[in-house]
């Protein structure tokens, strides 16, 4: 999805309508105190809540209010759900956005131990027991352990057996989502474990990037795509993103999808149109 011919774009993909047997398709700042919300305390505490272990900790450097970005870039680029493979950081930020900062979002944590370990060899290489800038998987990206939800705030997030398809959401008890897999895929729908992840709303994610336009937004929130859109004011969205990919259900399986509310293609075009742009 992308705006209206004349707004530039760096790179663009289309965005896929779901196939035939009910799959997901993918490929379709502010000063201070905007940002103050976002953290209740400045004590780093421990605490137990339940049957969970909760820590809090210094995760990335602000400067201003936003995240600190390297000096020379003039764009920047968000990643919202990552895992461990078919990254931003590998696949797409030297190829396609080379004068861009990268934004990054996993909220589990092994994941995003494994994306700061890539950012620990790209900045030293092989050496050991060298110190790296906090919060950094490349010399132009910074990962943060946070999930994006509609409102924001602790959540209780379901862990797939497949860690790709973690979500906040709820897996539908009658999805023909298994009808399109083989393999791993199989066990997509099978909650390993619930987790409670802290999470910020998508306006507060594009706020980190203070007013650095936003050359690609990928959301990749497993069913909640289209509401984490819904969720920023729509003259604010418009203004800030250039080029959208987010996942759908296709219209032939909309009544069951593998998620529980998750939009289908209608209404994802529809209302990206409303905001003024355009399926690619």
């Amino acid at each position: 999805i992308r705006l209206p011919s004349g707004t530039p774009t760096l790179w663009h993909r289309e965005l896929a309508v779901a196939p035939p047997g009910c799959g997901t398709a993918s490929s379709l700042g502010r000063s201070h105190d905007m940002l103050g919300f976002l953290w209740v305390s400045s004590l780093m505490t421990v605490t137990m809540q339940g049957d969970a272990l909760l820590a809090t900790m210094h995760v990335a450097h602000l400067s201003g209010g936003t995240l600190a970005v390297p000096p020379g870039l003039n764009s920047a680029v968000i990643e919202i759900g990552c895992s461990d493979r078919d990254t931003m950081d590998d696949e797409e930020l030297d190829k396609h956005f080379p004068n861009s900062f990268l934004l990054s979002f996993e909220p589990l944590v092994d994941k995003y131990a494994l994306l700061l370990a890539k950012g620990t060899k790209r900045f030293v290489g092989s050496k050991k027991d060298v110190a790296v800038p906090l919060g950094r998987h490349h010399q132009r990206g910074v990962v943060l352990p946070f999930a994006v939800s509609p409102a924001g705030g602790d959540i209780n997030f379901t862990v797939s057996a497949v860690a790709g398809c973690s979500s906040i959401a709820k897996i539908h008890p009658q999805s023909k989502f298994k009808n399109t897999l083989r393999g791993w895929g199989l066990k997509c729908d099978e909650a390993f474990e619930k987790r409670i992840v802290p999470s910020i709303t998508l306006e507060q994610a594009l706020r980190l990037t203070g007013e650095l336009p936003v050359l690609r937004l990928k959301i990749d929130a497993q069913g909640v795509d289209l509401q984490l859109v819904r969720s920023v004011p729509p003259a604010y969205f418009s203004r800030r993103v250039e080029t959208v990919e987010l996942e759908f259900a296709g219209d032939n399986c909309k009544d069951a999808p593998l998620y529980v509310g998750q939009a289908s293609e209608s209404e994802v075009v529809g209302y990206m149109a409303s905001l003024g742009y355009t399926k690619g």
